[in-house]
């Protein structure tokens, strides 16, 4: 067991699905400049080589092997991502690259793979990218926010033919977004573009990670509930969050309750960094991990016991430890919680269980039942 800070007790929660999620970013170029990325818009990276890009792959292997020997995992969720892997300038030996690297760890790791490459959807050459994802057996997930993503229409326009395409062949796997202030304000004031996506098309939230933009992008607890309490009377059950806070209010769905940021399952390798880390608090670039993230604690805070810290800290501080549902709730992204400008005024997902009425109960199990018969048909 890690070592805790003095005075800092080990309430962290390993709910272990199954399936080891595995987040490999490979390269560092990117082709947009999103306003609310953790890199804050860092354009400054070295030249893409083939070793560069796979400096990593000891490291993940190295790391994976005892993992999967214990045992407790039957497969492994491999996300791919950036930087931007599949934008048109690369160059093609770039993606018999991606190739390899995804046939090698299948190779040593001798388990069954899924694979989604993350990616923003600013490409054009869907013709490379169709014949990658059918060599790798892989899909996409494309990134979606009506709010500081996209620079004019154009982009805009394009990402919905994207969308469109991988909709139209069958490889999207899912849509991604992030929650910040101004996104959630969008979504509320009915945004189109994402009204207009599938509602079997899976959401994943993804929690802002703090850059140097925070203070125009860092949500209040009322604006995580506001997007919750939208989300549920709207009927966006495909939104993972949601999904699993409805799950908890039917006693029998409790064993698909998916813990939010479970780190001990979603390891991420930092191949710039020449190591893995599962810690996102070290790539905010521009923010003093100890003065807004670990207080007194940052001194004895290291590679093996991140996780731990800061699961316990946030939990404190949003007061979990003390709430009836703690031990089965999804709960919130740490980071998002313990950054020291969130205000946990309340917790928004204990408050939108105390909202939810039986109606929305009921639309739930209607929405699950047309998923089911969606993927019946497949």
């Amino acid at each position: 067991m890690p070592k805790m800070p003095n005075g800092l007790p080990d309430i962290s929660q390993y709910r272990y699905t199954g399936a080891y999620e595995l987040a490999v970013p490979l390269i560092e170029n990117c082709n947009m400049a999103c306003e609310f990325c953790f890199e804050n818009q860092c354009h400054q990276h070295p030249p893409i080589t083939k070793e560069g890009v796979l400096e990593v792959l000891p490291i993940v292997l190295d790391y994976m092997r005892p993992i999967v020997a214990t045992g407790k995992f039957k497969s492994i969720d491999l996300k791919l991502w950036g930087g931007e892997l599949l934008y048109d300038a690369l160059p093609d030996w770039l993606f018999d690259v991606y190739r390899y690297f995804v046939d090698e760890l299948k190779k040593e790791l001798k388990l069954p793979f899924t694979i989604v490459f993350l990616s923003n959807g600013m490409f054009w050459n869907y013709e490379r990218v169709d014949k990658l994802l059918c060599d790798l057996g892989a899909h996409i997930s494309l990134s979606y926010d009506p709010v500081g993503r996209f620079k004019n229409e154009k982009q805009r326009k394009h990402f919905q033919e994207t969308v469109d395409h991988y909709l139209a062949n069958g490889y999207l796997e899912s849509i991604s977004i992030t929650l910040t202030k101004p996104t959630i304000a969008a979504y509320i004031r009915d945004d189109k573009m994402y009204n207009n996506f599938p509602r079997t098309l899976q959401t994943i939230v993804n929690f802002y990670v703090p850059n140097n933009q925070w203070q125009k992008y860092v949500p209040s607890a009322q604006d995580y509930y506001d997007f919750y309490m939208w989300a549920i009377h709207h009927r966006f059950f495909n939104i993972d969050v949601i999904t699993s806070i409805m799950y908890y209010m039917i006693p029998e769905q409790h064993k698909n309750i998916v813990t939010m940021c479970n780190c001990k399952e979603a390891t991420q390798y930092l191949s710039w960094a020449k190591k893995c880390s599962d810690n996102c608090i070290e790539r905010v670039l521009d923010l003093d991990p100890q003065e807004h993230f670990y207080g007194k604690y940052a001194d004895e805070v290291n590679e093996e016991n991140h996780f731990e810290v800061r699961s316990s800290l946030s939990r404190f501080k949003n007061g979990c430890i003390y709430c009836e549902h703690f031990g089965k709730c999804t709960m919130m992204c740490p980071t998002a919680i313990l950054f020291k400008e969130y205000d946990a005024a309340f917790c928004p997902i204990k408050k939108a269980y105390e909202s939810i009425t039986p109606d929305d109960i009921e639309a739930f199990k209607d929405w699950e039942e047309m998923v089911k018969r969606k993927d019946d048909k497949k």
